[in-house]
C-alpha cells in the first residue's frame, strides 16, 4: 500500500498563464490536510520570478526540458507521461492545474491497489483532469517507442 511520504500529488505549469492556477490548486490541496507532498513541473517559458514562487511553493519543483518530449505531444499531455519517469515515488496522482481540492481526498491513493500496472496504453482525445500513475520506466519507454512510431519521431530520449 505504501505510506505518504513515496506519494505526490502532482501538476504543471508550462506558461506564466498557468502559475495561478498551479498556486491555487496547490494552496486548494494544503487547505484539505492532505498528508501527501505536493508537486510541479515547471517549463522554460515560465519567467524566473514566477519560478521563485512555484518553487518556494511546491514540496517538489521539476523542470521539464521540451526535447524530453521525443514524441511530438502536446506538453499538456506530456506531463501526465512524464510522470511514470518520477521512480522515486510509488504513486503519483496528477491534477491539472486548473483542478480545486475541495475535500481531503488521499484515498485516491488507495485506487487500484491490485492493479500491477502492466496494461497500459496512451489514449488521445481524453480529457484527463485527474491521473493515477505508479511510475516505471519500462512503461515510459513502451509508450514512447509506440508515440515515436506512430508520429514518426526519432529514437526514444533516455530519462533519469
Amino acid at each position: 500500500m505504501g505510506d505518504a511520504r513515496s506519494q505526490l500529488w502532482l501538476t504543471s505549469a508550462l506558461s506564466d498563464d498557468d502559475v495561478a492556477k498551479a498556486l491555487t490548486l496547490c494552496f486548494s490541496l494544503r487547505k484539505t490536510m492532505t498528508t501527501r507532498k505536493i508537486g510541479v513541473i515547471v517549463c522554460k517559458q515560465v519567467s524566473p520570478t514566477l519560478r521563485k514562487i512555484l518553487l518556494r511553493t511546491f514540496d517538489i519543483f521539476l523542470h521539464l526540458e521540451e526535447d524530453d518530449n521525443s514524441a511530438g505531444l502536446e506538453m499538456e499531455e506530456f506531463v501526465k507521461l512524464y510522470a511514470l519517469t518520477l521512480k522515486w515515488f510509488e504513486k503519483i496522482v496528477y491534477f491539472k492545474p486548473t483542478m480545486l481540492a475541495m475535500k481531503n481526498s488521499d484515498e485516491i491513493f488507495h485506487e487500484n491497489e491490485q492493479d500491477t500496472g502492466k496494461n497500459c496504453e496512451w489514449t488521445e482525445g481524453e480529457n484527463a483532469s485527474v491521473l493515477l500513475v505508479k511510475p516505471s520506466l519500462e512503461t515510459f519507454g513502451l509508450l514512447m517507442k509506440g508515440l515515436q512510431a506512430r508520429n514518426g519521431k526519432g529514437n526514444v530520449k533516455q530519462l533519469h
